[in-house]
């Protein structure tokens, strides 16, 4: 796993999984994040979706077809090759809502996978607490 972020969380994000982490901070990242995987990444979700983020994922992603962008805001990677996807929590509420100037109508299908996915949630909450001290699970969801 790749993950961005500030120098400081390198260790902690290391000693939960993170095989490699960068500088979110610095321009050139996407570029290293790139040069490590020799073209090779495909996948990249965006959590924080503006457009430095999109920018540093779509320098990451490979120059090969397929690559995919992922993100949390209706947003779209800056590279006209990379198919995007947004998902806009909200709509797993089920109710309509405005978003800057763009209305989104109520979603009924994202609602139902909303109650599916939060079960599921729920199922691996539980097996994250019988794996971790609580103090350790609190940072964990801090990140």
């Amino acid at each position: 796993m790749i993950t961005t972020c500030a120098p400081a969380q390198y260790e902690r994000l290391k000693s939960l999984g993170a095989d490699h982490c960068f500088d979110y901070h610095l321009s050139q990242t996407g570029d290293q994040i790139r040069r490590l995987t020799e073209n090779r990444l495909r996948f990249a979700w965006d959590t924080i979706a503006n457009e430095n983020s999109a920018r540093m994922c779509a320098d990451a992603l490979s120059t090969d077809p397929g690559a995919r962008y992922g993100t949390t805001n209706p947003m779209k990677s800056p590279r006209a090759d990379v198919e995007s996807t947004a998902v806009v929590m909200y709509t797993m509420m089920g109710e309509a809502f405005k978003y800057g100037t763009t209305n989104y109508p109520a979603c009924r299908d994202d609602f139902e996978f909303a109650k599916r996915f939060m079960t599921l949630t729920e199922s691996l909450l539980d097996l994250v607490r019988a794996i971790w001290a609580p103090n350790e699970l609190v940072s964990l969801m801090s990140i």
